[in-house]
């Protein structure tokens, strides 16, 4: 069921490869700007775009609205999740309240996990 939210996307990856791993080393999450500790599961994606390869990480708190986004919005948006929750989903005067209220849920934990980002790095 789709929510009219939407997204626009001005680049698509001519090969995508997508797995989730264990952090072998710290990383830090692409989206909420988070620590991803070792041991920790996260969504690895590399692509090929304009003849060069990307990495993107995203931790395991993100990966929940990542994908909700992909399934109710029709796409997703590497690197700009929180912008797009929030400009595009949240703003949505037409959103159930249940919606609301998680996506706002998904802000504040994402919001959370950034004022981590140095503790005991």
């Amino acid at each position: 069921m789709s929510y009219a939210c939407y997204c626009e996307v001005d680049e698509a990856y001519e090969v995508i490869d997508e797995k989730e791993l264990h952090a072998r080393k710290p990383w830090v999450c692409e989206e909420c700007q988070g620590p991803i500790p070792v041991g920790a599961l996260y969504l690895r994606s590399k692509g090929l775009i304009y003849g060069t390869w990307t990495t993107h990480r995203t931790c395991a708190g993100c990966l929940v609205p990542f994908r909700w986004v992909e399934e109710h919005c029709g796409c997703w948006l590497y690197g700009d999740l929180e912008r797009h929750l929030h400009e595009d989903v949240f703003q949505e005067a037409d959103l159930p309240p249940g919606v609301k209220f998680k996506v706002g849920r998904w802000l504040v934990e994402m919001s959370r996990r950034r004022g981590q980002r140095w503790v005991n790095q």
